[in-house]
């Protein structure tokens, strides 16, 4: 396998507030030809503004210092015309929230015509049209020639996001970054996008970065994971191996504070990490879990741990767990 996605030493912190908010703050993996990399972690840790960064997609206001390559070329080498051309065609987003994507007042066909022009102005309506009704039946849209005339609020939830992924997939990306895609849907339709995902990525060969902030979901589709805290990488292993042997009390606690299916409060009772995130403003100075971990000592409150181990199981903690 090639590497298809690489990112070293990233750091994003945006300056539009004081003091600035360290985001992201020196994140290195990489992504292989067919693979899915999982990101895990909770809001604020750094996930979607990795994904935004690698996508270059960061605004004004962010201040990004590190190196991405995606299928061999830097992004810091290419002006803003280079880069609006990888986009779509390289690499493509799908984001959380499907009906915040869409223009309200603008039928689907048009938008799947105006998104397939951004890099093939040459594109007909009547060529637009087929396209989208092609890409529509791939994501399994019923009657989709007839539903192109339709407004996005004429669609539920999950019926949005399947077209999110068709308008992802217009223009014949490589590498697919999924930002919590299923966060606003029901376990139901949850199911049905992961399927969806994972049935795409086989047939086309894509190679996909999926974050969420449950690890459970996570390990649906995921070949290897990525536990973000605080903007650090504090694990990485490959599925299987992080869920059975974790190393970091972080993992741990996700994994155990998740909810199981067909569970009730009432009978089993949650397990909560104690505590608050870090402040992304004033970031502690040892490990950034130290506050809330279990197994805290002294170095842990001043020192932060190096991310140790070989390239696809890594862990950072002075005081890890053992492995069985």
């Amino acid at each position: 396998m090639s590497t298809v996605l690489s990112v070293e030493d990233l750091r994003v912190t945006f300056v539009s507030q004081k003091p600035p908010v360290q985001a992201v703050r020196g994140v290195s993996f990489h992504l292989e030809t067919g693979e899915c990399l999982g990101i895990v972690g909770e809001s604020g840790s750094g996930k979607s503004v990795t994904a935004w960064a690698s996508a270059g997609l960061l605004g004004a206001d962010a201040l990004r210092e590190g190196k991405i390559v995606l299928e061999g070329q830097d992004w810091a080498e290419l002006n803003p015309e280079q880069r609006r051309s990888l986009r779509g065609t390289r690499v493509a987003m799908i984001f959380q929230e499907p009906s915040r994507s869409f223009d309200p007042i603008v039928t689907l066909e048009k938008t799947f015509w105006e998104t397939l022009r951004v890099h093939r102005p040459e594109t007909t309506r009547e060529e637009a049209r087929t396209r989208a009704t092609a890409l529509l039946n791939e994501v399994h849209i019923a009657d989709a020639e007839s539903r192109l005339g339709s407004f996005p609020h004429q669609f539920s939830g999950g019926m949005l996001q399947r077209v999110m992924i068709a308008l992802a997939l217009a223009n014949d990306p490589q590498v697919l970054l999924c930002d919590e895609p299923t966060t606003a849907l029901d376990v139901t339709i949850q199911a049905q996008i992961l399927a969806l995902l994972n049935e795409l990525r086989r047939r086309r060969g894509l190679s996909m970065v999926f974050i969420s902030h449950d690890l459970e979901t996570v390990a649906q589709v995921a070949d290897r994971i990525l536990v973000f805290y605080g903007g650090l990488i504090l694990e990485e292993a490959p599925t299987d191996v992080l869920l059975s042997r974790p190393r970091q009390p972080y993992t741990r606690g996700l994994w155990d504070s998740r909810v199981k299916r067909g569970s009730h409060y009432s009978t089993t009772p949650l397990t909560l990490i104690g505590g608050s995130p870090p402040d992304p403003q004033r970031p502690e100075p040892g490990c950034p879990f130290a506050p809330r971990c279990p197994r805290s000592q002294d170095r842990c409150q001043t020192e932060l741990p190096p991310l140790e181990g070989a390239v696809g199981r890594r862990h950072r903690c002075w005081f890890p767990l053992e492995e069985p």
